[in-house]
């Protein structure tokens, strides 16, 4: 199924349910609350206080299913303001500028360092990186590009699954190939370079380890 119409259905199925019974509860008490009015208060006055009271109650109970209505309308909205982020960042991801970046970059570096050690490959890339600082920039700006998607999963403004999706693999393992390489260069500059990117990686990456040994 498309991406953009594969979480749709479920969640908003149970969205609109939700005012409907809100309604009808809230109607059902204001029913009980002016008989309970009604057989408590002087018959003297029980057409106009009778009338005002239930105006009060019927308008209450008015005012809260509109509310769920309200609260319901936004919520979609969000869901589906959250799953369009998503997509859009799949869609430049999986764009021709950042396809060339992968092909130029990353699969030589898969190369590289396919059955080194942790410690060994830190040491590549670090030799790697310097001796070419036009293949340097090009991580940094694939680096860039998933901190920004970190940050906005991190941040809980795009729809996770979508994003996991397409990055639940790459993202913790560049995290852990660049691991050293970030480090150091945190240390140079006193700050948290790709600290999201860190973050999301090793979430993620104790998801898998959780879900490959069930």
């Amino acid at each position: 199924m498309p991406i953009s119409s594969r979480k749709r259905q479920s969640k908003y199925s149970i969205t609109f349910s939700v005012p409907k019974k809100a309604g009808a509860v809230s109607f059902a008490i204001a029913g009980i609350a002016i008989y309970l009015f009604y057989s408590n208060i002087n018959k003297k006055v029980v057409d106009e206080t009778l009338a005002t009271f239930s105006v009060a109650v019927t308008g209450a109970a008015a005012a809260v299913t509109s509310a769920f209505y309200v609260g319901s309308a936004i919520q979609k909205n969000s869901l589906s303001r959250k799953e369009d982020r998503a997509i859009q960042l799949v869609s430049v991801w999986n764009g021709e500028y950042y396809s060339t970046l992968r092909r130029l970059t990353l699969r030589p570096m898969r190369s590289l360092l396919r059955d080194k050690s942790i410690k060994v490959q830190d040491r590549l890339i670090e030799d790697h990186l310097e001796k070419n600082p036009e293949v340097e920039e090009q991580i940094v700006t694939i680096l860039n590009f998933l901190e920004q998607v970190a940050m906005c999963v991190n941040g809980d403004l795009v729809d996770e699954e979508i994003i996991q999706s397409y990055f639940g693999y790459i993202i913790p393992r560049l995290a852990q190939i660049f691991s050293g390489w970030i480090y150091s260069r945190q240390r140079e500059r006193s700050n948290t370079l790709y600290e999201e990117f860190q973050i999301l990686g090793k979430r993620w990456e104790e998801n898998l380890r959780r879900n490959n040994s069930n």
